[in-house]
């Protein structure tokens, strides 16, 4: 339902309904007199009046109505008020509970806005299977609440949201539903460093996957470019290397264990997991976390990217030919001399791979 283009026209429309004439015309040109100023409150009656009017044919339908209705639509529709969500949101929610299937990549833009999760199907009928010979009549197949089910299958990278997406979900469907949430775990083939490295964070801190190497051609030597040693022999087309960045034994062994829970890996795929070092060291988180022990790192050299060998002094040992990828060298400034053993310990228990050096300066 649309509206004439302007009041003029409106005006036109009623003026033509006066009688033609040299009366009214010479009434029509007077802009102050009498019948001029009528048609024109005239025109501007029906004007707001058509306005009005389209203005409700808008609200009266889900798909156009705006915020002035939207709440009501929600507490006549579903009975659950949304006023976190945005306007197109809440009708998306409105629209896909009213229709009799569900519009999964509705859904998926709102669920993966705020719970970072997909949904890949939902089964809406389940069909109960019989074996053997059954009578109808006389003994039940499959119990009735079967045909209430439904199946989700979907994706999640915070498991701690899990709760809230599906109280979300739950409101979704009628009350008679029982929903059943199966989460599948995404092949670790078909997933990318950054996708990693957001679910990663979730679970353990200070943790960074470098890079991943998988589908080798090669099945004697598979070279990681990270700096570490030549890989023989034991590589081969089904091996996936994972560079990592992560200090202490106990989170990487953490890290292991939740790798495996998290992602889904073929039975004839071998993982390898390679820790290394960041290309850079961050020295101000670092410097915050030593400042119990009364010292300040100064600077530091890493050799992670590059393995040149070096001559270098680092207090009375001169370094030759073994400076390698593996090596760090901080240059530190330490106000409590007691505090140096705890202090080197605290330093070597970050880089347990590593062969850490320091020079202390005055």
């Amino acid at each position: 339902m649309g509206l004439i283009a302007s009041k003029e026209q409106y005006f036109e429309a009623v003026k033509s309904l006066y009688p033609e004439g040299l009366f009214f015309e010479r009434q029509f040109e007077n802009k102050d007199s009498d019948i001029y100023k009528l048609v024109k409150v005239q025109s501007e009656i029906i004007y707001n009046f058509k306005k009005e009017l389209n203005k409700l044919w808008l609200e009266s339908r889900l798909e156009t109505c705006t915020e002035d209705t939207i709440e009501d639509y929600e507490r006549i529709l579903s009975g659950i008020l949304r006023p976190d969500l945005t306007l197109e949101e809440r009708k998306t929610i409105l629209l896909v509970q009213n229709k009799n299937k569900l519009n999964i990549d509705s859904l998926n833009t709102i669920i993966n806005k705020y719970y970072s999760s997909n949904i890949i199907k939902i089964d809406e009928k389940i069909k109960p299977s019989v074996f053997g010979f059954s009578r109808f009549g006389n003994d039940r197949i499959f119990n009735y609440r079967a045909f209430c089910i439904i199946m989700i299958y979907l994706t999640i990278e915070d498991p701690s949201k899990k709760q809230e997406l599906e109280k979300f979900l739950d409101t979704i469907f009628m009350a008679n539903k029982i929903i059943i949430y199966n989460y599948i775990l995404p092949s670790i083939e078909e997933i990318t460093v950054d996708y990693i490295n957001k679910i990663i964070k979730n679970y353990i801190s200070g943790c960074t996957v470098q890079k991943i190497e998988k589908d080798f051609e090669q099945s004697l030597f598979a070279h990681s470019k990270f700096g570490r040693t030549r890989i023989f022999n034991y590589m081969h087309s089904n091996s996936i290397i994972i560079y990592v960045t992560l200090a202490g034994k106990r989170k990487r062994a953490l890290f292991e264990d939740i790798f495996y829970t998290i992602f889904s890996i073929n039975t004839d795929k071998t993982i390898f997991f390679v820790y290394v070092i960041p290309a850079e060291i961050d020295l101000n988180d670092l410097n915050k976390n030593i400042e119990k022990y009364d010292a300040h790192i100064l600077k530091s050299f890493n050799y992670f990217e590059s393995s040149e060998l070096g001559d270098l002094k680092t207090g009375q040992i001169r370094i030759l030919n073994y400076i390698n990828h593996r090596t760090i060298i901080f240059y530190v400034q330490l106000n409590n001399q007691n505090q140096k053993d705890n202090f080197e310990s605290y330093i070597r228990s970050i880089y347990p791979e590593n062969i850490v050096f320091f020079e202390y300066i005055n």
